[in-house]
């Protein structure tokens, strides 16, 4: 595709009990509805949100099917783009129990021993 972003990997890794799912920079379109049409259980405990945010990432049903317990988007305050977009923060909200960011967050490092899923944040150096 001439579109970068159209190339990204989106994995599930499975452990145990506990699954996360990276999207790289998958929008609704760029994948999103491939991964509904899949046959793949996309239910995951941690969801990295596809294109950092964006409007058109992390649809209404790519969330009802992932229906992650925490959300995870990558962005920085020094980003032009405005990410994350107000419309996929309200669908987050909406279908994510805890929205966790970088630009406010810091460093999100996630431990699990496939039972239990613990998240520790740092902002700074």
């Amino acid at each position: 595709p001439s579109d970068a972003n159209s190339c990204s990997v989106a994995t599930k890794l499975t452990f145990n009990e506990i699954s996360f799912m990276f999207t790289g920079d998958m929008g609704y379109n760029d994948g999103e509805i491939e991964a509904l049409h899949s046959g793949i259980d996309l239910k995951s405990n941690v969801l990295k949100v596809g294109h950092h945010g964006s409007t058109y990432s992390s649809g209404r049903d790519f969330l009802r099917a992932v229906k992650p317990d925490y959300s995870v988007i990558t962005t920085s305050n020094y980003t032009t783009t405005g990410h994350p977009h107000a419309a996929s923060l309200n669908r987050l909200e909406y279908y994510s129990k805890k929205i966790l960011q970088s630009k406010i967050d810091g460093t999100i490092l996630f431990q699990s021993n496939g039972i239990d899923l613990n998240y520790i944040t740092h902002y700074g150096e």
